[in-house]
């Protein structure tokens, strides 16, 4: 069984490596899921199934990426 099949698990987050990107997986309220995520380059990550909103910059405040204030 793959993460798509398990009907608990509600979103998928992929965060990037080379670049601050999130791509996010919403199951809607059919079960289905988006043949695209949503792709967030910049402001908040919201993961509402686990109540969670963070600014997606955050993340990679520890990395190479991490954005230089003002920028």
């Amino acid at each position: 069984m793959g993460l798509h099949d398990d009907p608990s698990v509600r979103e998928i987050l992929i965060l990037r490596t080379a670049a601050i990107r999130a791509d996010l997986l919403c199951r809607g309220p059919d079960g289905t899921w988006p043949r695209e995520p949503a792709i967030i380059t910049e402001g908040d990550l919201a993961l509402d199934s686990i109540g969670l909103r963070t600014p997606l910059a955050g993340l990679y405040r520890s990395t190479r990426l991490r954005r230089s204030p003002g920028s």
